[in-house]
């Protein structure tokens, strides 16, 4: 399964602005539903990451200062976007460790966290029957 490119659907969408930097310290990113403004200084595992984020809260409708559960929403809908390929996150754990998995899944560590931490009934057994194999 090819990965997610959230380059390609920004590209999909030139109604859309990227702007770097301009953020507050110590944000990653921010919209506002026309423009994304991306941090300068991160790596490109983390600029995929927060491009998915924020292009999520376009797709969702969550524009502007979130709640703790808007927030989490998005997060969790940008992790599901992100690791769609349950079998390919039980692989990258067989093996490794958490953050060694998330290298390799392309994804920050949050981002495979909030996606392993709310993993359904069905895809938590997926999940374990892919680990025991």
């Amino acid at each position: 399964m090819t990965p997610p490119n959230p380059w390609a659907w920004l590209r999909s969408h030139p109604d859309i602005d990227l702007v770097w930097g301009g953020l507050p310290t110590g944000w990653r990113g921010a919209t506002d539903g026309r423009t994304i403004w991306l941090a300068e200084g991160l790596t490109q595992r983390e600029r995929r990451c927060t491009l998915a984020h924020e292009l999520t809260h376009i797709r969702l409708g969550l524009l502007g200062v979130q709640s703790a559960s808007g927030e989490e929403r998005v997060r969790l809908a940008t992790a599901r976007w992100l690791l769609p390929d349950l079998e390919a996150v039980a692989d990258a754990l067989a093996d490794s460790t958490t953050q060694d998995a998330a290298l390799d899944l392309w994804v920050t560590d949050d981002i495979l966290h909030t996606r392993l931490a709310h993993l359904t009934d069905s895809e938590r057994n997926l999940m374990s029957r892919d680990t025991a194999a």
